[in-house]
């Protein structure tokens, strides 16, 4: 759980206790009929994304957009700033009911993770939107968290030897601090074909992750090849490591006497 705190002169601090596997409750004086529709609480993003919000209070004139990573009191407008949206005056569109009725106005603003704010630092950041009528009085808002994520992961896999027959042990290891490792990829090449064939896909779990696979090298032909491990992050990113080209000999010599 979590919640925005703001005291008389309009300061702001956010509790980043939450724990986004329960119920979301907000702590807030006046109606929450306004929402942050996408991205939803607790999703990955990266790289630039639309923050689309529906509100129904009906007297709404503009919106104010803002975003502040987990623990600051500090708020970075997202509306009226260069490279991000400019104030909200006008909805995206309007959303009817089932008889045809206006039931709730739909609005869309922007932020470019990579480049604003500050090449937002990696991690959880909030988002928050407020709604104010012609006055103007604040008259909702919504809050959601999420973990930015622009870092692709770090590979690398332990020395081989220059040449392999039968079983070969390949290690990889793998690391991502801020979303963590999902999946390493295991690839071959015949050495200067260009064509990348699956070995094995291995399902992993953490932000520092060792991925071991055993390989019979009697199951392809003799000759150069080169290995490739490929690491995915939970946003998506990925990074490879490639072996030297190696030789896979099976084939014992033959001897005329």
């Amino acid at each position: 759980y979590y919640a925005d705190v703001v005291d008389n002169a309009g300061n702001s601090f956010i509790d980043p206790t939450a724990d986004s596997s329960q119920p979301f409750p907000y702590f807030y004086a006046w109606n929450s009929a306004i929402n942050i529709v996408e991205p939803e609480d607790g999703d990955i993003v990266s790289g630039k994304f639309n923050i689309d919000i529906i509100e129904n209070l009906h007297n709404t004139d503009y919106l104010e957009v803002s975003v502040a990573p987990s623990g600051s009191s500090t708020w970075y407008s997202l509306t009226g700033v260069s490279g991000a949206t400019t104030r909200l005056d006008d909805p995206l569109s309007q959303v009817s009911g089932p008889t045809g009725d206006v039931v709730a106005n739909k609005w869309r603003a922007s932020w470019d993770t990579a480049t604003y704010v500050p090449a937002a630092s990696e991690g959880v950041w909030f988002i928050k939107v407020e709604a104010y009528d012609i006055s103007p009085h604040k008259t909702g808002q919504d809050i959601i968290r999420v973990t930015v994520d622009n870092t692709p992961p770090e590979v690398s896999i332990e020395p081989i030897s220059d040449c392999l027959t039968g079983i070969v042990e390949f290690t990889a290891h793998a690391t991502d601090q801020t979303t963590g490792i999902t999946e390493v990829f295991w690839q071959y090449e015949a050495s200067g074909s260009g064509v990348w064939k699956a070995l094995r896909k291995d399902n992993v779990s953490g932000q520092t992750v060792t991925s071991v696979i055993d390989f019979d090298t009697s199951t392809i032909s003799d000759g150069h090849y080169t290995f490739k491990a490929t690491a995915y992050d939970e946003a998506g990113w990925s990074a490879s490591a490639t072996t030297q080209v190696v030789v896979i000999d099976n084939t014992a010599p033959e001897v005329e006497i």
